[in-house]
């Protein structure tokens, strides 16, 4: 009986935390608005979406490996180490990301197959994220070789100007006269 009253508190109190760190956790995702996007946005996919998706985010994933190949076959060719280094960096990176995502989408199918349609959206989330994470990844390796990026994704600029601020010319402001004043001298000796 103790063991079985003992196993009830641990229960308990495994029980209140993992509720307090979800809840916590809740709190973090509601004020990001992308996690709150992407989350609706997995729950209303359909199946058919999921796997055409996932179909889209493996061929963009090839297809940067294939454009990150091609630019570290150009800088050894140049014979320019930096280049080398940071370029073979992104391209692991990228295949790494590549046999994860074909991992994540046999898994998303097997999922499929067995009607578990939790863990089909989960391998499917996933599955996004690293597509997403690809998407740094291509963004860094277009840095290795000196282009300069202005952003990944959409950005927007909005600029307000203060209508408080001053409309005079600061180059019409009149200058003051220079006024010589001779100053006073005495001699010590006489």
């Amino acid at each position: 009986m103790f063991k079985t009253h003992r196993q009830r508190l641990v229960t308990a109190c495994v029980a209140a935390l993992v509720v307090a760190g979800v809840a916590r956790a809740q709190q973090g995702a509601t004020s990001e608005e992308g996690s709150q996007k992407r989350k609706t946005t997995v729950e209303n996919v359909s199946y058919v979406e999921m796997k055409v998706q996932a179909d889209a985010i493996i061929g963009r994933i090839g297809a940067v490996s294939s454009q990150v190949s091609a630019m570290l076959d150009t800088a050894r060719e140049d014979r320019n180490v930096v280049r080398v280094l940071c370029l073979t960096d992104k391209s692991n990176q990228i295949d790494l990301a590549l046999g994860t995502a074909r991992d994540r989408q046999s898994g998303m199918l097997a999922a499929l197959s067995r009607g578990a349609d939790g863990r089909a959206r989960h391998e499917y989330r996933l599955l996004l994220v690293v597509g997403d994470r690809v998407e740094l990844v291509s963004a860094e390796a277009n840095v290795c070789l000196g282009a300069e990026t202005t952003g990944v994704g959409k950005a927007t600029l909005t600029i307000e100007v203060d209508p408080n601020l001053p409309t005079a010319d600061p180059g019409a402001v009149p200058v003051a006269p220079v006024v010589g004043i001779v100053p006073v001298v005495a001699s010590a000796v006489d």
